[in-house]
């Protein structure tokens, strides 16, 4: 378990599953960044209703476990690091609300983080169900083609090479 400081506290985050010698994090430099805007810009409270998109070890929902989020993502590997480190902190396990993907979202957010993802279909099926941010979700997936489009058109794909976007 490695130590993970946030402006919402000091937590104990560890990768699941768990390795002897493990080197690698549950958290990055995305997670910190987060958290520090978060807090910098003054952008949560109490009834706050916030969904975590993607959070892969549970570092942001384990952070902001105080404000009750609900964590979506893809990954039986995320939804239970998220528990292993609620519970290793102390916290109640039930602190972060986890849903699957496939469900449909009824609550209307004031907050959603994304964990942007490394394919963009992903990243069309995370905006999916979040109807009140269909337009906006529509213009950044429209921008994000359109920046990848020509460095795609450069780039030349042989047989032992894959892109996925």
């Amino acid at each position: 378990m490695a130590h993970f400081s946030t402006p919402f506290g000091k937590f104990l985050l560890s990768r699941y599953p768990k390795r002897k010698k493990e080197t690698l994090r549950a958290w990055d430099a995305a997670d910190e960044y987060l958290l520090s805007f978060l807090a910098e810009k003054d952008l949560l409270s109490q009834s706050s209703k916030i969904l975590i998109l993607n959070d892969s070890f549970g570092a942001l929902g384990t952070a902001l476990a105080l404000f009750s989020p609900v964590s979506q993502g893809d990954l039986f590997i995320a939804e239970e690091a998220t528990r292993v480190n609620l519970s290793a902190n102390g916290l109640p396990v039930d602190a972060v609300t986890i849903i699957d993907s496939l469900q449909t979202h009824r609550t209307r957010y004031d907050l959603v983080l994304v964990r942007v993802t490394k394919t963009l279909a992903l990243l069309v099926e995370d905006f999916q169900g979040l109807e009140w941010v269909k337009i906006l979700a529509d213009k950044v997936i429209e921008s994000i083609s359109k920046l990848l489009t020509p460095a795609l058109q450069k780039v030349r794909i042989n047989a032992s090479i894959g892109i996925a976007l």
